[in-house]
C-alpha cells in the first residue's frame, strides 16, 4: 500500500491517469470505486469524464461513449469519516446538512452575539449554512483551530515559537463562541476532536477504514496539513492516489519550501516567493503552498507530474496569457503587436448594470459562441461564480 501524490496544471492529464488506475478493476468486482471530490461540479464533470475514457470494446472508445458506473464520490467530510471506519451510510449530527439546522436555532436563541446577524437581508438559514460551511470546513482542513476550541481557548489553530496559543483576532472570537454553543447544543464530539485518537487507531491497526483496496481523491487546487496527514495515515493500509491541480509547472517547480506536511505558520512561509507572474501571487498562492507541503515527501510518498504534450499556444491575448502562467513569464505587448490588430475577442470584459443583466448577456454571449462554432458543446463550457 502507498500514496500516489499526481499533479499538473491542466485537468484532462490527471483524468486520464485516473483512468488508467481505474482500468484495472479492484479484486472485488462487485464493490465499488470510491472518489473523493471537493464540489459538486467537480463530481459531475470527472463521472462525464469518466465515461468518456471508461468502457469495453472498440466502438464504444471510439464513439467516447463508454460506461462509468459503481463509482461512489464523497466530500471530504464523508471521506474522512469512511477513512476514520465510520459508517459512510450513517448520518451524524456534525454532517453539514444537520450542522446548518444547529447553527440556525443557536443564532436564534441570541446565546451568542454574532455582528450583524440582526440586519442580514439575505436570509437566516443562508447566513447559518455559511456559518456551517465555515466550521465544517475548518474540522476537515484546521482541525487543530477546533480542538483549541472545545478546550476553551480562543485560538487559531497554531502555536507560537515558544509553544503557545496564537489567539484569533478580536472580531472573530464569536466564532468560537457559537462553536462551542453547537457543540453544546448537539451534545457529542466533533470528528475534529475525535481525530488525533482515530489516527492512531488507523496507524495501529485498531482502526479499519470502510473504504476499498484503492482510492482515489481528486480536483484538489490546494492541499491542507490535515488532508495530508489523513492521506499519509490512508496509505499505510490503502492504495490512495492524490491528483492536484495546479495553474503553472513552473511556479510549483520553482517554490523552495519543503515543509514535507509539516504545519507551519503562513508568515514563516511565503510559498509564493519566487512567482514572477502578479496573476500567480496574488490567485495562486494556495497552490503553491501544497507544492511546499507535498515537496519533501519523498521517497515515502511518490509523487508523479502529468502535463498535457507541449503544442504551440496561440498567439491571442488568451494564449499569450496561458503561456505567461504556465511559464511563470509575464509577456509585455509591444505597441506595434496591439494597435495593429483587430479586436481580439480572446478574452472579453463585460460591464453590466446588476446580476440580472450579467445573466442577460452570459446567455447571449454563450449563444453567439455556440452559433459560431457548431463544435463547441456545453461539457466544453464552465461558469465561475463568486457568490452562487
Amino acid at each position: 500500500m502507498a500514496l500516489h501524490i499526481h499533479h499538473g496544471s491542466h485537468l484532462v492529464p490527471l483524468v486520464d491517469s485516473l483512468a488508467g488506475v481505474l482500468a484495472e478493476p479492484l479484486s472485488d468486482p462487485f464493490t465499488a470505486e470510491v472518489i473523493a471530490v471537493p464540489t459538486a461540479g467537480m463530481r459531475d464533470w470527472l463521472q462525464q469524464q469518466l465515461a468518456m475514457r471508461l468502457g469495453t470494446g472498440d466502438r464504444l472508445l471510439e464513439f467516447r461513449a463508454g460506461v462509468s458506473a459503481n463509482i461512489d464520490m464523497l466530500f471530504p467530510g464523508a471521506f474522512t469519516a469512511a477513512v476514520l471506519g465510520q459508517d459512510r451510510a450513517s448520518t451524524s449530527p456534525w454532517d453539514l446538512d444537520r450542522l446548518t439546522w444547529t447553527v440556525l436555532t443557536v443564532l436564534d436563541s441570541g446565546e451568542v452575539d454574532v455582528p450583524g446577524w440582526r440586519s442580514r437581508n439575505q436570509g437566516t438559514y443562508a447566513t447559518a449554512r455559511r456559518i456551517a460551511d465555515l466550521f465544517d470546513g475548518y474540522a476537515t482542513n484546521r482541525p487543530q483551530l477546533i480542538q483549541q476550541w472545545a478546550l476553551g481557548r480562543d485560538g487559531d489553530g497554531t502555536l507560537d515559537e515558544r509553544e503557545a496559543i496564537v489567539p484569533l483576532a478580536a472580531d472573530h472570537r464569536w466564532q468560537a463562541l457559537l462553536w462551542r454553543a453547537v457543540h453544546a447544543r448537539i451534545g457529542s464530539l466533533s470528528p475534529a476532536e475525535q481525530l488525533p485518537d482515530l489516527l492512531e487507531g488507523l496507524r495501529s491497526g485498531r482502526t479499519e477504514p470502510t473504504l476499498p483496496d484503492r482510492v482515489a481523491v481528486f480536483g484538489l487546487s490546494a492541499v491542507s496539513t490535515a488532508q495530508l496527514t489523513v492521506a499519509r495515515a490512508l496509505g499505510e493500509v490503502r492504495e490512495v492516489h492524490l491528483y492536484l491541480v495546479h495553474p503553472s509547472p513552473a511556479a510549483w517547480q520553482a517554490v523552495r519550501q519543503h515543509l514535507a506536511g509539516r504545519l507551519v505558520l503562513r508568515s514563516a512561509c511565503d510559498a509564493s516567493a519566487a512567482v514572477e507572474h502578479p496573476l500567480l501571487r496574488s490567485w495562486a498562492r494556495p497552490a503553491m503552498e501544497a507544492a511546499a507541503l507535498v515537496s519533501g515527501l519523498e521517497p515515502a510518498v511518490r509523487v508523479s507530474r502529468h502535463e498535457p504534450a507541449e503544442g504551440r499556444s496561440a498567439d491571442s491575448l488568451l494564449g499569450r496569457l496561458q503561456r505567461g502562467l504556465s511559464t511563470d513569464h509575464v509577456e509585455v505587448a509591444t505597441g506595434s503587436s496591439v494597435a495593429g490588430r483587430d479586436v481580439d475577442p480572446s478574452v472579453q470584459i463585460h460591464a453590466c448594470h446588476g446580476t440580472v443583466r450579467q445573466l442577460e448577456v452570459l446567455r447571449d454571449a454563450l449563444g453567439h459562441l455556440f452559433v459560431s462554432d457548431p463544435t463547441l458543446t456545453p461539457r466544453d463550457v464552465v461558469i465561475l461564480c463568486p457568490d452562487l
